[in-house]
């Protein structure tokens, strides 16, 4: 009899949040709790039994919040010395990470640290869709009404091919190899819905009745 599948948490959370005014978005409060932790403890609950983040602006901040968690329950975390605007070279570093760690997960969900609705049903969800993809397939993408979204999930052999293009993302390897990323339909908003801006904390508030508030400044 086998045991469980290894399922891992990748979470990007290295941005600078230049449209939220330069904040660490991952410090952002839903309900009193910090967007990271938050999303962390929605993938264990999925079953994630570990889970790597990656850093980068704000850095410092975040690794503070992170700290005060229970050591033998914090995350690993990697530093992207220079995060572009795009998170693909943040999802390298963080393959990488895993990669150093042994075998390839089973299952590895990828999310960003900026989607405030995202629960462990969600997660659940996706993991259920993905594992009744089309054979072939070696990650899938929620979609909502065509738009995609997050946690995209990658098998073994996902996580082996994409560390393996070295550079670009899930978006650019669908393009080229369809066949190996499988598309779900979702119809919760929460796989598409993130923070860009200072408005759309209340907008999501008014929608979901979630209290979303901005990190103090200065501190973690």
């Amino acid at each position: 009899m086998t045991g469980p599948r290894r399922l891992c948490a990748l979470l990007l959370a290295a941005g600078a949040g230049s449209r939220m005014g330069f904040l660490p978005k991952p410090l952002i409060e839903v309900d009193g709790q910090p967007l990271w932790q938050r999303l962390l403890l929605a993938a264990r609950q999925a079953g994630a039994q570990e889970a790597v983040v990656v850093l980068g602006h704000h850095a410092e901040r975040v690794q503070a919040s992170i700290a005060q968690w229970p050591a033998d329950e914090r995350p690993q975390v990697v530093s992207n010395p220079h995060p572009g605007p795009d998170p693909t070279d943040s999802l390298h570093l963080g393959l990488a990470a895993i990669a150093q760690q042994g075998p390839w997960p089973e299952r590895l969900l990828v999310l960003l640290a900026d989607q405030p609705g995202l629960q462990a049903a969600h997660l659940r969800a996706v993991l259920d869709a993905f594992d009744q993809r089309p054979a072939g397939a070696q990650a899938l993408v929620p979609t909502v009404q065509g738009q995609p979204g997050h946690p995209i999930v990658l098998d073994a052999q996902g996580c082996a091919t994409l560390h393996a293009r070295g550079q670009g993302g899930v978006k650019a390897w669908r393009r080229e190899r369809p066949e190996q990323v499988a598309t779900w339909a979702a119809h919760a908003l929460a796989h598409v819905q993130d923070l860009d801006e200072p408005a759309d904390l209340a907008a999501l508030t008014a929608a979901t009745g979630q209290r979303l508030s901005l990190p103090p400044s200065g501190k973690p």
